[in-house]
């Protein structure tokens, strides 16, 4: 072979391997970078975490701090209105006075009398209704937010089983414990058992006599009793 031909195919090859140096040398450098950008990125994502999770039970302390003052709240706004019902019961008991026959015809004071008695029973059913709606709202405060399935269920919270029977159910007796508690018992009617605390315009618990509906956040509507 002519000695041009081997100097030419020499400097085909060692421009070719230089290439193949520029290349390597090329990729290695992109990937370094790549390594490092890589490297950052964890990086940033482990600072992110670590700052992420003090945060996280922050949030979660304050999350329990509030639960545990509605909770307080909620246990005494329970037993204002538990003295609140003792107070009426025993005005009403001083309302209706010795039972006895009604006279044929009752003068107009008997009748004003009634009426009186009438509004204060009325009242005294929309506080058993609060009563009932708070203690449900404390028993799901420990359930997940579901109030109770029935009444007995919540005998803890609710403290007194009076407040079951409404002052002008005339059909019931007086509760005085929980083992006097059977559906045929108490006046009120849970109509939405195991409801979720986060339905305040629903119906929880009604009164069939003066048509009270206490709701899902606990305030109580005033009806119309029915006809």
């Amino acid at each position: 072979m002519p000695r041009m031909g081997r100097s030419r195919i020499k400097a085909t090859v060692n421009w070719l391997l230089f290439l193949l140096v520029v290349v390597s040398v090329g990729v290695a450098v992109l990937q370094s970078r790549r390594v490092t950008a890589l490297q950052q990125e964890l990086s940033r994502l482990r600072a992110a975490a670590e700052l992420a999770q003090p945060r996280k039970e922050h949030e979660e302390l304050l999350r329990l701090r509030t639960q545990a003052a509605e909770l307080t709240r909620l246990r005494a706004e329970n037993l204002r209105l538990s003295a609140e019902v003792q107070r009426l019961g025993a005005g009403l008991s001083a309302l209706q006075g010795p039972a006895a026959a009604p006279p044929p015809g009752p003068p107009a004071e008997d009748l004003a009398a009634r009426e009186a008695r009438a509004r204060a029973e009325s009242m005294t059913c929309v506080s058993y209704l609060k009563q009932i709606g708070l203690a449900a709202h404390v028993w799901a405060q420990d359930h997940a937010g579901i109030f109770p399935s029935a009444f007995l269920t919540m005998s803890n919270e609710l403290r007194s089983p009076i407040s079951l029977v409404c002052p002008s159910d005339k059909a019931r007796v007086r509760l005085t414990t929980w083992s006097e508690v059977n559906a045929n018992a108490v006046t009120y009617q849970m109509v939405s058992p195991g409801m979720k605390n986060n339905e305040p315009e629903k119906a929880l618990v009604t009164c069939p006599i003066h048509g009270h509906v206490c709701l899902g956040d606990g305030s109580v509507q005033q009806g119309q009793p029915p006809q």
